[in-house]
C-alpha cells in the first residue's frame, strides 16, 4: 500500500558494526538478555553520533564508517535500573526511569515518553518516526515472542502497520516486524 518511511539517518541502524549486545546472569545463573536497555543504548548512540546530543561519546564511536557501541552503554543504563531494584527484564516503565537517571547524571534533562496500551499504538510509533524519533518497542513479536527492539521505520499495509527494527544483536538489523505492542519508550 505505501512505501517505507524512516527516521532521517536510518542507515545508522542498518550499517551498525556492533550494537552493544550483552547478557546478564539471573538468580539461577543463566544468561538472559537485557533487550530494552540494549535498544535504549542504540537510541542514545543514534542521537550522539548523528545529532547534536552528547549522551554516549564514552560508549559509541565510528570505525570505518560504521557505528560501534560498547556493551558498557546498555550495562550502565541497566545498572541504574538495578539501583531501583527493577527486574532484569524490562518494559518501557523500567527503561524510562533508568534512562531518566542515566541522562540526568549527564546533566541532560529531556522529555521521556513511556506509554502502555491503549496509549501506545502503532500509529503513535509511526507518528514519532515521522518526527525523526526512533522508538524502543516492547511487545510480542510474531515469530519471536516477547522482546524489545529499536524501531526506525514503518510501512502501512492492508493489514495495518509493519515496522523495521534492529533486534539488538548482530545480523538482525533490518527486521520487518508485526505483533502485539505492549509499551513503547523514547525521549524528545
Amino acid at each position: 500500500m505505501s512505501e517505507w518511511k524512516y527516521v532521517k539517518n536510518h542507515e545508522f541502524f542498518t550499517q551498525m558494526a556492533d550494537c552493544g549486545y550483552i547478557t546478564v546472569q539471573n538468580k539461577k545463573g543463566r544468561d538472559e538478555g537485557i533487550c530494552g536497555y540494549i535498544a535504549a543504548g542504540m537510541l542514545m548512540a543514534y542521537d550522539t553520533l548523528t545529532g547534536d546530543r552528547d549522551y554516549a561519546w564514552d560508549f559509541a564511536r565510528y570505525e570505518n564508517g560504521r557505528c560501534v557501541i560498547s556493551s558498557d552503554l546498555p550495562m550502565a543504563v541497566y545498572k541504574k535500573a538495578q539501583e531501583k531494584h527493577y527486574p532484569h527484564w524490562s518494559t518501557s516503565f523500567e527503561v524510562h526511569h533508568a534512562m531518566k537517571l542515566f541522562l540526568e547524571q549527564k546533566n541532560s534533562f529531556v522529555k521521556h515518553v513511556s506509554l502502555f496500551i491503549p496509549f501506545a499504538s502503532s500509529k503513535k510509533v509511526a507518528d514519532l518516526i515521522d518526527k525523526d524519533r526512533p522508538v524502543v518497542w516492547f511487545g510480542n513479536i510474531k515469530g519471536t515472542g516477547f522482546h524489545a527492539v529499536l524501531v526506525y521505520g514503518y510501512k502501512k499495509t492492508e493489514k495495518g502497520i509493519r515496522f523495521k527494527a534492529h533486534f539488538g544483536w548482530q545480523g538482525r538489523c533490518e527486521e520487518e516486524i508485526e505483533g502485539m505492542l505492549g509499551s513503547m519508550y523514547t525521549y524528545l
